[in-house]
């Protein structure tokens, strides 16, 4: 089993408006388990964005198992940051889908959940990982054959 985490100073939940469009570049960097026990690394480039009513996309394209180009753990998402409180502060929870993947589940591809957060004062970056999880979007933190960690930047 591999883990992931991710930390720094969080933006202020007040901080985050209802006027919020971002688009957030940046790397993510994940542990491919799944090859015989060997673990390779998986470089792949990240693009988020927020809308103003807290809607988030999240593409990770261009995937390089180490260093060679494979696009199996290339991926879609979708998450929400509005239904977060101010007790909960300004963590992000979405869920991907690793649709390339050879061991996808009749077609629909292997799935997974991504947690994140906002930090600087006003949100200039991000952060968080991504757990695959098989063929649904369970709530799991142990992945199955992927986990990754991301940062990004607007």
């Amino acid at each position: 089993m591999t883990s992931a985490q991710f930390t720094g100073i969080s933006t202020p939940f007040s901080n985050l408006n209802g006027s919020y469009n971002h688009t957030f570049t940046g790397q993510v960097i994940g542990i491919d388990t799944q090859t015989h026990g060997t673990p390779k690394t998986v470089y792949s480039d990240l693009s988020m964005t927020v809308n103003s009513v807290g809607a988030m996309s999240f593409v990770g394209s261009n995937s390089k198992v180490d260093g060679a180009v494979d696009n199996k753990w290339d991926f879609t998402g979708i998450g929400n940051y509005a239904a977060q409180t101010a007790s909960g502060g300004n963590v992000f929870n979405g869920r991907v889908d690793f649709i390339n993947h050879p061991y996808s589940n009749a077609g629909s591809g292997l799935k997974g959940v991504l947690r994140g957060g906002f930090f600087g004062p006003n949100a200039e970056e991000v952060a968080g990982y991504i757990f695959e999880t098989g063929g649904d979007y369970s709530s799991s933190t142990s992945a199955n054959y992927y986990t990754a960690s991301f940062g990004a930047a607007r």
